[in-house]
């Protein structure tokens, strides 16, 4: 059985941001970026604690693998196709920061960082019970039904 995530709080998010200086709202940017001193400040809203949190979880029900393939952009997209009220829209660094505090294996390179999690696993996320094509090599993530339960329980808050 799959653990549900830690919930990151403010704390967690400002040692989090310490150890990765370049991470924002908009995924991993140069210092000298345009709005990077925004995109970063709002790393630490409520709002971006709150993606994170789902993003946690979802990121949770997948396996593993060693080798990063996935990107954040495609895991924040999966993790938006399954929130709930204001996590219907997560921030790009909101999946990088759920990825590295789960830690994945990752590989930095530029803005979207890509993770090692099961690409049959996310591939399952699109088709919706529609029958994939033939040859598809697709699979409900191993912790998916703790992830459905977590997400209606936070439906009722």
């Amino acid at each position: 059985m799959t653990q549900l995530p830690m919930i990151v709080d403010a704390a967690g998010m400002g040692a989090l941001l310490e150890k990765h200086p370049h991470l924002t709202t908009n995924g991993i940017e140069e210092l000298g970026a345009v709005h990077f001193a925004e995109h970063r400040q709002d790393m630490y809203s409520n709002r971006v604690q709150l993606e994170v949190n789902h993003c946690l979880a979802f990121l949770s029900a997948f396996t593993t693998i060693k080798t990063p393939k996935a990107s954040s952009y495609s895991l924040k997209h999966r993790a938006e196709k399954w929130g709930v009220g204001d996590t219907r829209y997560v921030h790009n660094g909101s999946a990088i920061a759920a990825g590295v505090l789960l830690d994945l294996p990752v590989r930095f390179d530029g803005l979207n960082p890509q993770f090692g999690i099961s690409a049959p696993e996310l591939d399952w996320i699109f088709y919706d019970g529609r029958k994939p094509y033939a040859g598809a090599r697709i699979r409900q993530p191993r912790g998916w039904e703790e992830f459905l339960r977590w997400r209606a329980s936070v439906e009722q808050i």
